[in-house]
C-alpha cells in the first residue's frame, strides 16, 4: 500500500466462508497499525454479524466499498496501481476470492 507493506491474514469456517480478517500494517503504537487493526476488526463484525446475505455476498460488498478509494499517495503501476489502504485490502480480499473460485 502506499503506506507500506500490509499483512492480511484470512481464516475460514469450516463450510470454507471467510470470517475473520486480520492487518498487520507498521510498528505497534503507530497511527497506521491501529487502522489496521480496527479495518479487521470491523471487517471480521460484518462477516460474524447474522445476515440474511451470505458470507460470500458480504465478502464481495466488503470489497465493493473500499475498492477504488483514494488517499493523498498511491502505489504502483497499471492495474496493479494501489489507491489506498483500503484499497489495498479490497484487493487483496478480490485476489483471495478469485483464488479460492478457481480451486
Amino acid at each position: 500500500s502506499p503506506n507500506g507493506n500490509i499483512f492480511v491474514t484470512i481464516n475460514h469456517d469450516l463450510e470454507g466462508n471467510i470470517f475473520e480478517v486480520f492487518l498487520n500494517s507498521g510498528k505497534n503504537g503507530s497511527d497506521i497499525m491501529a487502522l489496521a487493526d480496527a479495518l479487521g476488526r470491523m471487517i471480521t463484525l460484518v462477516l460474524r454479524i447474522h445476515s440474511p446475505m451470505s458470507a460470500s455476498e458480504r465478502i464481495e460488498y466488503i470489497i465493493s466499498e473500499l475498492k477504488g478509494l483514494g488517499g493523498a499517495r498511491s502505489s504502483g503501476f497499471g492495474k496493479e496501481r494501489v489507491l489506498s489502504f483500503p484499497d489495498a485490502v479490497a484487493k487483496t480480499l478480490e485476489k483471495h476470492l478469485n483464488k479460492e473460485g478457481a480451486q
